[in-house]
């Protein structure tokens, strides 16, 4: 056993030093004893915090990292796709509203031997998709985003979601320039109900959101009267998302249900964005590849 696994165990014992970092990877929080623990966040996809989920390995080197109290080794005895498990039923339906890239819809319709058609919205969307900025300085893309928002929220009076790619960077934001907005709230936590408050009830004018992909998947933010007149919520993503899928799903957020609502990509990198872009879509290609490779009969 030891030697089937001391492979990975050193490739974790490196990642929880030079790879995983709090509050981008994983958070540190209390348990049901109150003792301190490791919970992942899926930050690449939706942003949430996996309470129940346990790295195997790698989770133990980060509890000695941060000097926790060491669990033992999950030991799976075997592993089941969910492409294998759904290929065992002979007819299953349903359907998502973000398929994501052509690729992706050309992967489901391989592995599966079925066609896609697309159904409309009920209402047709208003949503308008503004400029992509990328800056290759923190300090200008800070203050380009600052600028950006100042101007949709006081100028025009509409509101804005910005979401970031890592806890650390949406907490950052916020304790700069939180005092420069009336009415702020941060959405980083899917396991505090004091976050999520700003959900019940419709956003009005002059509001800002900060957070991260936790508020770009499923989350139903409400709008007043007010603020749809105005022009509706405003999604500013500040990095290049994984797939075209989490893209959508972000700029989903506003202008939904007919309403009005626009959105783009304010980023850092020293990359272009046409080149990230290009590596996108490599990846999705990539994908495609293993997906038609391993699964389709």
């Amino acid at each position: 056993f030891i030697e089937n696994r001391l492979r990975d165990w050193c490739g974790s014992a490196f990642s929880s030093i030079f790879d995983y970092e709090i509050n981008k990877n994983y958070i540190i929080t209390k348990d049901k004893n109150n003792n301190d623990v490791i919970q992942p966040i899926d930050y690449s996809n939706t942003g949430t915090v996996q309470q129940n989920s346990v790295w195997s390995g790698l989770h133990q080197f980060l509890q000695i990292k941060h000097g926790l109290r060491l669990t033992e080794e999950n030991l799976n005895s075997c592993f089941l796709s969910n492409l294998i498990f759904f290929k065992l039923y002979k007819n299953i339906y349903g359907f998502t509203g973000t398929l994501g890239s052509i690729k992706t819809q050309e992967a489901i319709k391989e592995i599966y031997n079925i066609e896609l058609i697309e159904i409309p919205t009920f209402k047709r969307s208003q949503f308008k998709r503004l400029n992509n900025y990328n800056y290759n300085e923190k300090k200008i893309f800070e203050l380009s985003l600052l600028r950006e928002v100042e101007s949709i929220v006081i100028k025009n009076n509409r509101a804005v979601l910005l979401i970031f790619e890592y806890i650390s960077d949406a907490e950052e934001f916020f304790k700069k320039y939180s005092n420069l907005f009336k009415t702020i709230n941060l959405y980083i936590r899917n396991d505090i109900e004091e976050e999520k408050e700003f959900l019940n009830k419709p956003i009005e004018p002059r509001t800002v959101i900060i957070s991260t992909n936790l508020a770009g998947r499923g989350t139903d933010i409400k709008i007043s009267e007010k603020l749809e007149k105005n022009g509706g919520l405003h999604v500013i993503l500040t990095f290049m998302p994984a797939n075209k899928r989490i893209e959508e799903q972000a700029f989903g957020r506003a202008a939904r249900k007919g309403e009005k609502g626009s959105g783009q990509i304010i980023m850092f990198s020293n990359d272009s964005y046409e080149n990230i872009l290009k590596l996108q879509n490599l990846e999705e290609e990539d994908n495609f590849n293993y997906l038609i490779y391993y699964y389709k009969e």
